[in-house]
């Protein structure tokens, strides 16, 4: 993985020895640290968009089902905390899967450009929306959010995906006009 004498990816500070990070307590409190990432849903009738953001940093788009109670194959995954883990398989080369979602199995994050035909459930990373689960350059972003996490997962790091709502315009056009008197 790292060449004899290569300085770490984190601190700099840190030799590689024998191709394997030196075990200190560096190391140690790293292999302890965690990352999460949020994903800022949007419900809509034909599918769901979203925004991830890392420490409030947008890093790519996202498109998913529309939420149908959570039912297998045909809804988006509920709201909640799930820990990503790093995933290879032919079809899809390096991607991620969700561990623990209720009443759901092999939930991934994998590239896909439009929900409602290349998706069962799973998220999928676009670098541009199109419209309501349909967005374009899903490779380009899985890639870069590959690039991005799987170096924290190979210092056995953990990496968690939070995901919540935020709701779409006709949900605050209709809330401003039930509060607009109180303005």
């Amino acid at each position: 993985m790292f060449s004899e004498g290569e300085w770490g990816i984190v601190s700099g500070e840190w030799r590689v020895e024998s191709g394997e990070l030196k075990d200190d307590l560096f190391f140690n409190f790293l292999k302890q640290q965690k990352m999460e990432l949020v994903l800022n849903r949007t419900y809509f009738p034909s599918g769901t968009n979203g925004e991830l953001l890392l420490n409030g940093a947008k890093v790519c788009s996202t498109i998913e089902l529309p939420w149908k109670n959570n039912q297998s194959r045909i809804s988006c995954i509920p709201e909640g905390r799930y820990e990503l883990v790093k995933r290879y398989t032919p079809r899809f080369g390096h991607h991620f899967i969700l561990l623990n979602v209720p009443n759901r199995s092999y939930i991934l994050l994998h590239a896909a450009n439009d929900a409602m035909k290349e998706i069962k459930g799973c998220i999928a990373p676009v670098t541009f929306l199109t419209g309501e689960g349909k967005g374009n350059e899903a490779r380009k972003a899985l890639k870069r959010l590959v690039e991005l996490l799987y170096p924290s997962l190979d210092l056995k790091q953990k990496v968690f995906l939070i995901i919540q709502s935020t709701k779409n315009e006709k949900d605050i056009k209709t809330d401003a006009k039930k509060h607009s008197n109180v303005f």
